[in-house]
């Protein structure tokens, strides 16, 4: 799901460019010489870098004897890279405090984009209220620590994330509804109802819908039969309807088409973000936004149409390169395919 990695790009627009900065010099010097890389590698026992979990090894790496005789050593780069990763204490603070914001959203991330089986959609409501939760809990309630944080994922998730099909996703999860601190506001409701008048289309229907409610709210009838009920929160929720909801046919097939929906659209169909993102865009007249409304809607179908006409697997669409490294190993290509080499030797 893109907004959740825009929640991240904005995370790294707040008060963290200074330790981003630092990051990048750090990652640029090693990946840029092939002699260095080839020493980083030896100390992290061929893994490549992860900053803040391999901070041991890059110290000793930085204090060693065949780092010391390195004539990078002695240059200015050298002496700078070498001086954050050993002497600055204050940078390793700033790395642990992003990363306590940063993780929480990039395992919602791997999550809803496929890091589970099951279909994210039923999931997404309660996941970005679990991630604020835990985001504060990573900085031990302190109000002005995690509230730029909070500010951020709000303001993507009311204008960009948010909607109705998400809501009804929450009230439609079986594994979430039935539990005792499950809370239906009006925003989730309202997201319900308009589902409904959008997806159904036949208004008898949609009444059965409505009617049928009663029987999910109350666990009556299979809703709470043994399996049903042990079943909750282990079986994928659209599977759960489709073995349980069938006494409400109506209201088991809308929840099945609710909630099949998958959160990877985007990714899996090579769908460009920064069309979306301009779309999003405030301060254009009526006609810049009709025309650029369009042209997102035929971009996203052609490609739709694409893949279907294809009938692939997805596979070459998962493997397209996204968001290169550029600004973080940019300049080093011939060094670093150099060291690949001679660390295969």
């Amino acid at each position: 799901m893109e907004e959740v990695g825009l929640m991240l790009e904005k995370i790294g627009m707040l008060d963290t460019e200074r330790v981003l900065s630092k990051a990048k010099a750090i990652t640029k010097f090693i990946y840029s010489h092939a002699t260095v890389l080839k020493l980083m590698r030896k100390h992290t026992l061929g893994f490549d870098l992860r900053i803040e979990s391999q901070k041991k090894n890059l110290r000793k790496m930085f204090t060693s004897p065949e780092w010391k005789n390195l004539t990078l050593a002695s240059t200015a780069d050298g002496r700078m890279v070498a001086d954050l990763v050993t002497g600055e204490p204050s940078f390793w603070t700033e790395v642990d405090m992003l990363l306590k914001a940063s993780i929480p959203l990039i395992n919602a991330l791997h999550l809803i984009n496929g890091g589970d089986s099951r279909p994210q959609l039923g999931y997404i409501y309660e996941k970005m209220d679990l991630v604020k939760e835990e985001i504060k809990k990573k900085y031990e309630g302190r109000k002005t620590k995690y509230e730029p944080f909070w500010t951020v994922i709000d303001e993507i998730w009311d204008d960009q994330l948010h909607s109705p099909i998400h809501a009804a996703g929450y009230y439609l999860n079986p594994g979430l509804f039935y539990f005792k601190d499950f809370y239906a506001d009006n925003e989730v409701k309202a997201g319900l109802l308009c589902c409904i008048v959008r997806i159904v289309e036949d208004e008898r229907d949609q009444d059965l819908i409505a009617s049928q409610f009663d029987k999910y709210r109350n666990a009556s009838g299979t809703f709470g039969d043994g399996d049903a009920v042990d079943q909750r929160a282990m079986l994928a929720p659209a599977k759960w309807w489709s073995l349980y909801g069938g006494e409400c046919p109506e209201l088991q097939r809308f929840a099945i088409r609710i909630l099949s929906q998958t959160c990877t659209g985007a990714l899996r169909y090579g769908l460009k973000r920064s069309l979306t993102e301009e779309l999003h865009m405030k301060g254009r007249n009526c006609l810049e936004q009709k025309r650029l409304a369009e042209l997102t809607f035929v971009h996203h179908n052609l490609r739709f149409q694409n893949v279907l006409a294809s009938n692939s697997d997805y596979t070459d669409i998962f493997l397209e390169p996204i968001s290169p490294m550029d600004e973080w190993i940019g300049g080093c290509s011939k060094e670093v395919k150099a060291a690949e080499q001679i660390c295969n030797v």
